[in-house]
């Protein structure tokens, strides 16, 4: 129980995008039980923000019912959104990343998601998915010259439809793929009122 109880905690406490990249790890065996690993973005200004919000606490209909439903910062609520993830899928793993606007750039979070997917945060586990929380910034892509914002380059990681220019200070696309595939599937968390986060997660959070 201790060992499973602290590979939880380590899975959902927050870190830098820098932690999310891993060394090498081996392949696992055809006997080992690889989980599924689910990267929780979030932006380090929601993360840092500590005002407390209502949500759906105040709400008669279920603060009656739901004792875990209460007033709380927003990170308090991402976390126990990826305890929830954890809790009712089976063989899930959480990574929580906070990505810094002032230290990171998109470019980092596109290699870090993919390192995630090459070797996993464990050993034994692979990235399956990424929930973006807050205002994490979108790549742009360069494509036959016109450029738009898409969220590929966090999902994309073999035979990639666009590979990152420093000079062109984006994504471009490959023409030797005609076919682009993302490995991983993505969400997207984020609202202009951090009252409308707050009411989503308690929602999401009476849904399991």
């Amino acid at each position: 129980m201790l060992v499973l109880l602290t590979l939880f905690v380590s899975s959902v406490i927050p870190a830098p995008v820098a932690y999310a990249f891993v060394d090498a790890a081996k392949a696992p065996s055809s006997t080992e039980v690889v989980y599924d690993l689910v990267a929780v973005v979030v932006d380090k200004e929601l993360k840092d923000n500590s005002t407390n919000y209502v949500g759906l606490s105040a709400n008669k209909k279920y603060s009656g019912l739901f004792s875990s439903l209460a007033k709380s910062d927003l990170m308090t609520r991402v976390e126990r959104y990826a305890e929830d993830l954890v809790d009712n899928y089976e063989l899930t793993d959480v990574e929580l990343i906070v990505f810094d606007k002032k230290k990171d750039s998109v470019e980092d979070l596109a290699s870090a998601l993919e390192n995630l997917w090459r070797n996993g945060s464990t050993g034994n586990n692979r990235l399956r998915g990424v929930v973006l929380v807050g205002d994490v910034p979108l790549p742009v892509v360069n494509k036959g010259g016109n450029r738009y914002v898409s969220v590929f380059p966090y999902t994309d990681f073999s035979e990639k439809a666009y590979r990152y220019s420093a000079e062109k200070n984006s994504f471009v696309q490959n023409g030797d793929v005609s076919f682009p595939q993302a490995e991983i599937w993505h969400g997207v968390i984020a609202s202009d009122e951090e009252e409308n986060l707050a009411r989503f997660f308690d929602k999401n959070h009476l849904y399991y």
